[in-house]
């Protein structure tokens, strides 16, 4: 997505530690992260929108959590996607 849609991103390619597979997969498994998606029909389920939440670790700040890389693909637009993964993040937040 950050390649194909550069200008939807804060980020650019080489830049952005969010770019290494590595360090991802360090991130999303810990607890205080999850990323939910919607994927298109049938077998290629191929991603059209994503969204990611992230909760404050800090004990005083651990009732907070923080919406991010928000992103529907072209062809995925206009049907509500983003606004349904940004609804679950919200859910899990609560």
């Amino acid at each position: 997505m950050l390649v194909t849609d550069p200008f939807s991103f804060l980020g650019a390619p080489g830049d952005d530690v969010g770019c290494d597979p590595a360090f991802m997969r360090q991130q999303l498994a810990r607890e205080e992260y999850a990323i939910f998606a919607a994927v298109g029909p049938g077998e290629s389920g191929e991603l059209l929108a994503v969204a990611g939440i992230v909760r404050e670790s800090r004990k005083k700040l651990a009732h907070r959590a923080g919406i991010w890389g928000v992103y529907t693909r072209a062809e995925g637009r206009g049907q509500g996607l983003a606004r349904a993964v940004v609804t679950r993040c919200i859910e899990v937040a609560r």
